[in-house]
């Protein structure tokens, strides 16, 4: 693999926005799990001559591609549940009502 050159992070705040410029990888890089191709990365967290209220801003970032566009590798797992509706658990609740406990044998 070829070393490339390595290029400044940029990152400044205008109109009310963070903006961060990272070199692109040309071409993409195979990732290390071997699922996506690397387009650009901080390659980890990096500190930045930015301040915000006088303390300095720290970046992590990566824009990748998957190797099929339209199926990513995995599939979406929220990390948590989302709240039931009240209708939701009413319908739980007379659905439990008819459950039967099985018999101990």
């Amino acid at each position: 693999m070829e070393m490339r050159k390595r290029q400044k992070l940029q990152v400044k705040i205008e109109d009310g926005k963070l903006l961060i410029a990272l070199p692109q990888i040309d071409p993409p890089n195979l990732s290390r799990s071997g699922k996506s191709y690397l387009v650009a990365t901080t390659g980890g967290v990096r500190r930045t001559r930015l301040l915000v209220e006088g303390l300095p801003v720290h970046v992590v970032a990566t824009a990748f591609v998957y190797l099929d566009p339209y199926e990513p590798p995995a599939q979406f797992v929220p990390l948590i549940d989302r709240p039931k509706t009240e209708e939701e658990i009413e319908d739980e609740e007379l659905e439990n009502e008819w459950k039967t406990v099985p018999l101990l044998e």
